[in-house]
């Protein structure tokens, strides 16, 4: 008798399956929708900072700067992204960031689209002679 039960079992495991699809796809996608944002720098580390401003355009810097790194911040909004880059900012020992460009990359799997954003910034750090 247990061998003609084990279809019937199936059945029900696959229909159950099928109808948790919907459910399973929205805690995918929530999950997603959280997830961090990512930063990732190539430069010089110095001694962490604990302030760092925002420029967007060089020749509104009021000081002498060297360039010691450069950033590029991505995830789903930029003003945790650029949140993020003044962090990353302080850690690498910058007294600055320079945005420099922003972007949209856009994706899509056919049913779905989302869009990432991105921010590329430059890391300054000022000459002590000023």
């Amino acid at each position: 008798m247990a061998c003609n039960l084990w279809p019937h079992l199936v059945s029900y495991k696959t229909n159950y399956l099928m109808k948790m699809l919907p459910v399973i796809l929205m805690i995918v996608i929530f999950c997603y929708s959280c997830s961090p944002n990512v930063v990732s720098y190539v430069g010089k580390t110095l001694e962490p900072t604990d302030q760092v401003e925002v420029f967007y355009d060089s020749q509104n810097i009021p000081v002498q700067y060297e360039i010691i790194g450069h950033a590029v911040g991505e995830g789903l909004k930029i003003d945790q992204i650029r949140y993020e880059l003044m962090v990353r900012a302080k850690s690498e020992g910058a007294n600055a960031i320079l945005i420099t460009s922003t972007h949209l990359e856009r994706y899509s799997n056919g049913e779905m689209a989302h869009t990432i954003k991105q921010i590329e910034a430059s890391f300054l750090y000022y000459n002590s002679s000023d």
